[in-house]
């Protein structure tokens, strides 16, 4: 399961213990009536960070390759906003208040909310970089009400690689 795809899956596990509909913020089409959830990845890296662990050489001066043990991460910022009418403004902030509670406190849950998942969101962590801010905007003729936060959500995992050895002196020694 790609790290979109696992982004996707902790927004509708935490929608759905907030009970809020949700959509991304770039998708098209209808919106929900009423109070709902939009959230976006703003980054993410394309190439993860190797940390090496271990490196393992083979026994044998000749060999070509040896194991390198690591951990792979990368990080990502995950925007929330939470819209709904102007007349509903304390509503959409206490929902986003809630959905920041739920994120902020997911660490410390994680066990708990193990099953719930289906372990789809091991070795993943979430820490909110920001306060809820008013987010609100003017459309044609009336305010929609906007409260939003961000989060980073950071994943994490042990992989080995192999590296290739090259023996400069042996191979120029065949080249000249």
């Amino acid at each position: 399961m790609s790290r979109v795809e696992r982004i996707k899956g902790f927004m509708k596990f935490i929608a759905s213990q907030c009970d809020i509909a949700f959509v991304r913020a770039d998708q098209s089409g209808k919106r929900p009536h009423g109070i709902f959830m939009a959230y976006k990845i703003i980054n993410t890296d394309e190439e993860p960070n190797f940390q090496v662990i271990e490196t393992q050489e083979d026994s044998n001066p000749n060999a070509d390759s040896f194991k390198r043990y690591g951990q792979l991460s990368n990080e990502s910022i995950v925007s929330v906003t939470v819209f709904g009418p102007e007349k509903e403004y304390n509503l959409a902030w206490g929902k986003a208040l809630q959905l920041h509670n739920h994120i902020r406190d997911f660490n410390s849950m994680s066990s708990e909310y193990e099953e719930l998942t289906d372990g789809a969101l091991q070795n993943m962590g979430f820490k909110i970089v920001g306060a809820i801010t008013d987010r609100a905007a003017f459309l044609e003729t009336k305010y929609e009400a906007r409260v939003g936060f961000d989060f980073k959500v950071s994943d994490s995992s042990i992989t080995e690689r192999m590296v290739d050895v090259v023996n400069i002196p042996a191979t120029l020694e065949e080249m000249f």
